[in-house]
């Protein structure tokens, strides 16, 4: 959680830059490959099955569907809190697939603490972005498109790992390195020069390289949990953190809401890591 906090510190830097969305993308993936290449321990070429190859191909446009759906609904919504909390509450996804696909535990206090880490992370991220004055009723379709993309890369990911034997990073190693290719497409077809934003460069490579190292923790984690939507729930605490960071070196507001849901997510949190 601690590299996620710190990768989302660095986004809303070169957002305030007006680094483009894809630019963002492709520098954090790119690197990110590199994090999988070096965790996958030099077993990227072990991939044999036919039916691997095509989970991969499915997981990489995960990736970008997810990322391009999700920056949509962001920019459409009417506020656009309302979008990040549909797409993030995807750890809803994980938890049943997790039960039902996996095996995975089931205790009733962990999954009252996804709730409330949920709920928690509603109440901030929808309190940080006012009303815009034009919206396009199509953010809400983004934003499940989203959903579903990253709580099915996830699925991928664990079926890979539990049931075809691919270590996570190797898998991951492809569809990123596959994601990046389509990024770089749209940047191309967008007709956006990244010499332009080269004075973000620092900031775009410790995008990179904290967004790298917390995806490697992240999903071996996923493989791990006895349920992965936990793991989920934990990253989404990243969000309490990111609002108090932003208050004391961003300027941005803290309100009482904000501070309402920092407070649950934090309970949430004390509930998913307590046995």
């Amino acid at each position: 959680m601690v590299f996620f906090v710190l990768a989302n510190i660095f986004i809303k830097i070169n957002g305030r830059a007006r680094v483009p969305s894809s630019v963002i993308n492709l520098a954090t993936y790119s690197v990110a490959v590199w994090a999988f290449l070096i965790a996958g321990n030099g077993k990227v070429f072990n991939i044999t099955s036919f039916f691997a190859v095509l989970l991969i191909l499915f997981a990489a446009v995960c990736v970008y569907v997810g990322n391009a759906a999700s920056v949509r609904g962001f920019n459409r919504a009417p506020n656009s809190g309302y979008s990040q909390a549909i797409v993030k509450s995807y750890v809803v996804i994980t938890v049943l697939a997790s039960i039902f696909l996996f095996g995975g535990e089931f205790l009733w206090q962990k999954i009252f603490g996804v709730a409330l880490v949920l709920t928690g992370q509603f109440l901030i991220v929808t309190g940080e972005v006012g009303k815009k004055a034009a919206n396009e009723p199509r953010w809400i379709h983004f934003s499940f498109i989203a959903f579903f993309s990253y709580g099915l890369l996830a699925i991928a990911v664990k079926y890979a790992a539990v049931n075809l034997g691919i270590n996570q990073s190797v898998f991951l190693f492809w569809a990123v390195l596959i994601a990046v290719f389509f990024f770089a497409i749209e940047i191309f077809y967008k007709k956006i020069s990244i010499i332009n934003y080269g004075k973000q460069a620092k900031f775009l490579l410790l995008t990179g390289f904290c967004s790298g190292i917390a995806n490697v923790f992240m999903w071996d984690a996923f493989v791990r949990a006895p349920n992965m939507g936990y793991v989920n729930a934990i990253n989404a605490g990243a969000v309490a953190v990111i609002s108090l960071v932003s208050a004391k070196f961003f300027g941005d507001e803290l309100s009482r809401r904000k501070s309402l849901g920092i407070a649950g997510v934090i309970l949430g949190l004390v509930l998913i890591v307590l046995n």
